[in-house]
């Protein structure tokens, strides 16, 4: 989608390359200017091409030596506003690989008990911060909290690739 970012993993057997992490950031831009619609009408089947040409700018990156990932919490920060209670893990990374995990917020009433959870899967480089958002429900008391944890947990991962490392809580 334009103005969007997305992250996508390639898992690529060794073919000579020695052990560690490649990274790369993929920008694709079209060509400036338009690009003029060629087509023919016809009763029975109709057909247009267009002429377009992607710039594609793709620098590589390397983590040298066995990927090894290391995340932190280093602060948590909840809040309420407007009906909808936000909550902002800081998680930096100290490893040398990506940490790849599965990052979940549960809201917990005065009595600990579970009332909302929003589980979202994170990827770890070196800083990442999301926020996550639940409605507030009236009926909460003054006493709640939130628990956060953060896991290897990727089933989208196969086994072999997936790099583990400590739950965070």
């Amino acid at each position: 989608m334009p103005g969007r970012a997305q992250r996508v993993r390639f898992v690529v057997p060794d073919g000579g390359l020695g052990t560690g992490e490649y990274w790369a950031r993929l920008t694709i831009a079209p060509d400036e200017g338009p690009r003029p619609l060629q087509g023919t009408l016809d009763v029975v089947a109709s057909r247009a091409v267009m002429d377009s040409r992607v710039r594609i700018v793709l620098p590589v990156l390397v983590r040298s030596g066995q990927p090894r990932p290391a995340p932190r919490l280093d602060s948590l920060v909840a809040w309420a506003s407007g009906g909808r209670v936000r909550v902002r893990p800081w998680l930096s990374n100290e490893g040398s690989a990506a940490a790849l995990g599965r990052a979940a917020v549960t809201l917990l009433d005065g009595s600990n008990r579970a009332v909302a959870q929003v589980t979202r899967q994170v990827a770890v480089y070196e800083r990442q911060s999301p926020v996550f958002e639940f409605d507030l429900d009236e009926g909460l008391s003054s006493g709640a909290r939130v628990r956060f944890t953060f896991d290897d947990e990727r089933r989208d991962l196969p086994d072999e690739v997936r790099l583990g490392f400590p739950s965070i809580e």
